[in-house]
């Protein structure tokens, strides 16, 4: 592996940065506020590791942080590798290190993209040699599980949704014919559109419930803007962190949704 580390930092602001792979399953909301705190109250934290093309490789969690601090620049060290797999390598390995070890889910998820990412199935455990060779063929185990099962579900929704027949999805899926034809006999009609109508619903009433709780909270501060118990400037103080969460939520809604797009479809990263 040829990784090379930048002797000097450099900084960068956060909205610049952006992501091409994750090897996190999600954000630790608790220590992102934790960090945050710290980075607030003037705790300077480790640069994070970038490419030249300002992709982020390690540091979610200190990017998050800085945000809720409202700080827009962070210090950054440009990390450069011959392809893709070394980074992803890099920045598992990082996380091993650091103060937040990854669970076991985040190596899943990170070995689940480094097999989307071309690594043969009998190079994995030298690839991520850091790891036990034991551990990483346990987990690859439990991977291909999930991968397996997840294939079948989309064979079984290309035949429901898209007309296909049985033996074109398991070929176009690659998919044992009998184990389609078994999940489609225990397949509940519509169950996939329900869930999906659910999860909508339930996001629909999340937010309501919680504008409806800011909208109460903000005729609170009004009232007592116009009792005189708050001054205009405490108001708009307010408002501004106000305008602060709204962007920090609909920064999540897009990480997220960057999430799952590097899921289906990881991109080769250049970094040289």
């Amino acid at each position: 592996m040829s990784i090379q580390i930048s002797d000097r930092s450099v900084t960068r602001n956060v909205k610049d940065l952006s992501f091409d792979f994750f090897v996190r399953k999600e954000l630790n909301a608790d220590w992102a506020l934790q960090l945050g705190d710290l980075v607030e109250h003037g705790v300077e934290m480790d640069p994070i590791y970038i490419t030249r093309e300002n992709k982020v490789i390690d540091g979610r969690h200190r990017m998050e942080a800085h945000e809720l601090a409202k700080r827009p620049e962070i210090k950054c060290k440009i990390v450069e590798a011959d392809n893709d797999i070394e980074l992803v390598v890099f920045a598992l390995n990082q996380n091993l290190g650091g103060s937040l070890p990854p669970s076991k889910g985040d190596i899943e998820h990170t070995i689940q993209d480094l097999l989307n990412r071309g690594v043969p199935k009998k190079q994995l455990a030298e690839t991520l040699s850091m790891l036990p060779g034991k551990l990483v063929r346990k987990y690859l185990n439990d991977v291909e599980s999930q991968m397996q099962r997840a294939k079948l579900q989309k064979a079984a929704l290309a035949i429901s949704n898209g007309g296909l027949t049985v033996p074109k999805a398991a070929i176009q899926y690659d998919v044992p014919e009998d184990q389609l034809k078994a999940l489609l006999t225990t397949r509940v009609k519509g169950k996939t559109k329900r869930g999906i109508e659910e999860i909508q619903r339930q996001l629909s009433v999340s937010y309501k419930s919680l504008g409806q709780r800011n909208s109460a909270t903000v005729r609170r501060l009004l009232d007592a803007y116009q009792d005189g118990d708050v001054s205009h400037k405490q108001a708009m103080k307010i408002f501004t962190h106000l305008d602060h969460l709204i962007k920090v939520s609909s920064r999540k809604a897009t990480e997220w949704r960057k999430r799952f797009e590097a899921m289906e479809a990881p991109k080769k990263i250049n970094a040289a």
